[in-house]
């Protein structure tokens, strides 16, 4: 960019020069004198009679005759003249102080950013590279525990799953036979038949990328019309029009998601059930695996841990549009027993008419209304529900039925050596974390230093092509 030049202006006063950026306009005090005098014609006029003659006589005898004139007029001056700072003196004086107080940040940051590659970050590195060198050589340790107790931790493992093969005939049996789950099974079959026929057909692959691609196209129209605001160009109305319809796009396309969501979860279902019909397919589902199995060293008993049936692929049981309600009305009752114990303060005498009238007035049809929410559970989560609750319940006969042969001593391995084996694995695995969470706290100790490295970087190379602008300016001196 040009520098700006200022053409050469002289001071009224003194006489000096300089660029009219260090010039000052300002009012100069000018004297004038004048005389009040008559001719000839005012003495002639006066003699003759006329009252204008005698009165500009009278004045001129009576009055003095000098007259002096005081005006102001605004003119260029030097700073020393009149006593003020010239723009160009305010400026350069703004930008020395900015250049100095970058050239103080300057030094900070290049002492901040030398600490940093010389000291700190080198000492972090070190202390990383000794904990990931504990971590392997614990992880090691680890591995071969494991290694050494893979026959042992076999030998459970055989035992609970054959006890788990025996469960798992009786428990399609049973399920096959309850009644609730069968009559769950011919209402799910039967409503779905009519809800396939109602069910609107989601949006195809094809569909979404077409979509896409129009909201696409919609928003490069519209950063195109922004830069035409605050210009001649400028058309609200187009802009409105446009934002509108890529709103209508990408609420189409949320829609869409949120529908091709519920279809896969609703296959899903829909497969399950199919398998439920089958003993084979529930065997094999039984045979999944849905729990850990947890050994207490104290008590020397199993116990079964993290029991999970399909959450993830099924979703919630409640729909989020139901649970939204079911969360208004929780939050109402909570409002309303606020208001019932702050009764209780103020009219304590009145307050047990006081509860009984909010409760029956405001908390019980809002707890009613919670109840029907809950209940509004679709066919399928039903099923699913009776299916999960039957196999954890089978899964811990399993778990007792282990339990007992640990009490009945008459388990295929040596109980001590396994006990012997998990606590010393689980103290290792223990002390395998506590390194791992040192090691990721000093990596993230170091990665937050080499990010303030790279910002301290580019402060630095801003402040540095400043300072430049600045010198070019003459301020950097």
């Amino acid at each position: 960019m040009a520098k700006k030049k200022y053409r050469l202006t002289t001071c009224n006063i003194c006489g000096s020069q300089a660029p009219a950026n260090f010039m000052v306009r300002h009012p100069k005090k000018v004297t004038a004198t004048s005389r009040n005098t008559v001719g000839g014609k005012e003495v002639v006029g006066a003699i003759l009679g006329f009252q204008t003659s005698q009165k500009a006589l009278e004045r001129s005898l009576l009055t003095s005759r000098k007259r002096t004139h005081t005006t102001y007029r605004t003119v260029w001056m030097c700073e020393d003249c009149s006593g003020k700072k010239s723009e160009g003196t305010i400026a350069r004086e703004n930008q020395e102080r900015e250049a100095k107080d970058l050239l103080n940040e300057k030094v900070k940051l290049n002492k901040d950013l030398e600490y940093l590659e010389t000291t700190k970050i080198p000492d972090q590195t070190k202390i990383v590279k000794d904990w990931q060198n504990k971590f392997d050589t614990k992880q090691a340790e680890y591995i071969k525990i494991l290694e050494g107790g893979v026959d042992i931790f076999q030998g459970m493992r055989n035992d609970f799953d054959l006890i788990k093969k025996d469960n798992a005939e009786n428990f399609a049996t049973n399920l096959m036979k309850n009644e609730i789950f069968s009559n769950l099974n011919k209402n799910y079959l039967n409503t779905s038949k009519k809800t396939n026929k109602n069910t609107k057909k989601t949006m195809t692959q094809a569909e979404k990328l077409a979509f896409k691609i129009k909201a696409e196209e919609l928003a490069e129209k519209i950063d195109k019309e922004r830069r035409k605001i605050g210009t001649r160009w400028e058309d609200k109305a187009k802009m409105r029009r446009l934002l509108d319809e890529l709103h209508a796009a990408e609420e189409k396309l949320k829609v869409t998601k949120e529908a091709h969501d519920l279809a896969v979860k609703q296959r899903f279902s829909g497969g399950l059930i199919k398998k439920y019909q089958d003993k084979k397919s529930i065997i094999d589902l039984y045979n999944e695996k849905h729990a850990d199995v947890s050994f207490n060293d104290e008590t020397n008993l199993f116990s079964l841990k993290n029991f999970s049936y399909k959450e993830e692929s099924l979703g919630p049981a409640i729909s989020p549009e139901i649970q939204k309600k079911i969360d208004f009305w929780i939050g109402w009752n909570i409002i309303f027993g606020i208001l019932a114990v702050v009764l209780v303060f103020f009219e304590p005498e009145t307050a047990f008419d006081s509860i009984v009238g909010v409760g029956i007035m405001f908390m019980a049809p809002a707890i009613v209304r919670i109840l029907v929410l809950k209940g509004k559970k679709s066919p399928d989560n039903k099923i699913h529900k009776v299916f999960s609750s039957s196999l954890e319940a089978s899964l811990k006969d399993c778990i007792d039925k282990l339990n007992k042969k640990v009490e009945e001593n008459s388990l295929s391995f040596n109980l001590n050596q396994f006990i012997d084996y998990m606590k010393e694995s689980t103290q290792v695995g223990k002390e395998l974390d506590g390194i791992r969470d040192e090691l990721e706290t000093h990596k993230k100790v170091v990665s937050d230093d080499e990010t303030l490295m790279y910002e301290i970087k580019t402060k630095l190379s801003t402040i540095t092509d400043r300072l430049a602008v600045l010198d070019s300016a003459g301020a950097a001196n």
